[in-house]
C-alpha cells in the first residue's frame, strides 16, 4: 500500500489509497477541530499537522516483514500498535508541550519538528535514522526527542525524511544528516551509516546558504541561495 494525501485551501485533508480504485476521503477541519496545514506520506503510513499544533498519524505500523515498526508513535508497547484507518491525534504534551509545526514520513519512521526547534522521531531505526544507535533501538515505539546537542544549540526549522535517512535544516542555513548512507546520500564524504545528526561541511554547498531541504529514496537535496556580502560589512 502506498498512500496519497492532499491539503486543501480551506484546511481539509484529502486521503486516497493508491491501491485499487478507492474513492478520495475528505476530512475537514471539523474532524480535526483545526485546519490542516501540512501532511506527509510514508510507505504505509501518513501524518499531518493542524494549525493548533496537534500531530495526527494513521495507516499501518507493520512492514513487509510483518514487524511492528512504531511509526505511528502512539504506543510504547509493541503489542499495542494496531492499524489505524483514520487519523489519530497525539497532543503536544507528548512531545515536550511545544506545538507541532512540521512532520516528515520516511519508509517506516516519522520525524516531527516542534515550534521550539526540537526534532522528535518514532518508528524503525535499523540504520540510525532516529538518532539512536540501532544496536540499542531497532524500533522506537512512542515519540523520542533526538539529541539536541547534535545540532550545536541551533534551532531546527525544517526536517525531511528519505527512505531510511533523515535531514534537518537550521535557522542559520546549516544542514545535518543521519541514518542510512549506502549511496553517500548523507553528504558526509563517506558511505558509512551514522546515528548521530552530523553537520554537512559548508564547502559541500559551494559557499551558499541552504534555505530548503528534501530527501528521496537514496538521495538528499538542498535548495540554496548564495551569500551576499557588501564591502565593509564583513
Amino acid at each position: 500500500m502506498h498512500n496519497m494525501c492532499f491539503v486543501t485551501g480551506d484546511g481539509a485533508l484529502l486521503i486516497r489509497d493508491s491501491v485499487g480504485e478507492r474513492a478520495v476521503s475528505r476530512l475537514g477541519p471539523e474532524f480535526f477541530h483545526s485546519p490542516v496545514v501540512m501532511a506527509s506520506c510514508g510507505k504505509q503510513h501518513s501524518a499531518c499537522v493542524t494549525e493548533d499544533g496537534t500531530l495526527w498519524l494513521w495507516g499501518s505500523p507493520v512492514n513487509a516483514q510483518l514487524h511492528r515498526t512504531g511509526c505511528l508513535g502512539t504506543a510504547d508497547n509493541p503489542s499495542d500498535v494496531h492499524m489505524r484507518p483514520l487519523p489519530s491525534h497525539i497532543s503536544p504534551g507528548v512531545f515536550g508541550a511545544s506545538p507541532a509545526v512540521m512532520v516528515a514520513c520516511g519508509e517506516d519512521f516519522t520525524l516531527l519538528l516542534t515550534a521550539a526547534g526540537k526534532v522528535w522521531g518514532c518508528g524503525k531505526c535499523m540504520h540510525g535514522q532516529l538518532g539512536v544507535d540501532p544496536a540499542d533501538h531497532r524500533y522506537q515505539f512512542g515519540l523520542r526527542c533526538i539529541d539536541g546537542g547534535s545540532f550545536a544549540a541551533a534551532a531546527v526549522v525544517m526536517v525531511a525524511a528519505g527512505r531510511r535517512h533523515s535531514v534537518a535544516l537550521g535557522a542559520d542555513g546549516r544542514v545535518w544528516t543521519w541514518g542510512k548512507n549506502d549511496c553517500g546520500q548523507l553528504g558526509l564524504g563517506s558511505m558509512a551509516d551514522t546515528f548521530v545528526p552530523s553537520g554537512v561541511a559548508a564547502d559541500a554547498l559551494g559557499g551558499a546558504t541552504a534555505v530548503m531541504i528534501a530527501a528521496g529514496k537514496r538521495g538528499r537535496d538542498h535548495v540554496s541561495r548564495a551569500r551576499q556580502h557588501s564591502p565593509g560589512l564583513g
